[in-house]
């Protein structure tokens, strides 16, 4: 997940994956959770934590691998700002 920078100099970031049956269910319900809600974000490459809000999930059509995966999924965020890392 890689964060970049929109208008206004606001951060996002997305990613897209491609998920199985269990994943997609679970990104749903978290998706449900956290709709209109803070979300705090801890990139791998980056030690600063984030926070943002979830944007919808959008599906993207076939996976790369239909093998083993149902679709493709964007994962996204909009409004990221530096947090401290720390539940409260």
């Amino acid at each position: 997940m890689q964060v970049a920078h929109g208008k206004d100099d606001h951060r996002y970031c997305r990613i897209d994956v491609d998920v199985d049956r269990e994943l997609l269910l679970h990104l749903n319900e978290f998706e449900a959770h956290a709709r209109h809600r803070r979300v705090r974000l801890r990139p791998a490459e980056d030690p600063e934590c984030l926070v943002g809000e979830m944007n919808p999930l959008v599906g993207l059509g076939a996976a790369s691998d239909p093998d083993r995966h149902v679709g493709k999924v964007r994962i996204s965020f909009h409004d990221l700002q530096k947090d401290d890392c720390v539940s409260h």
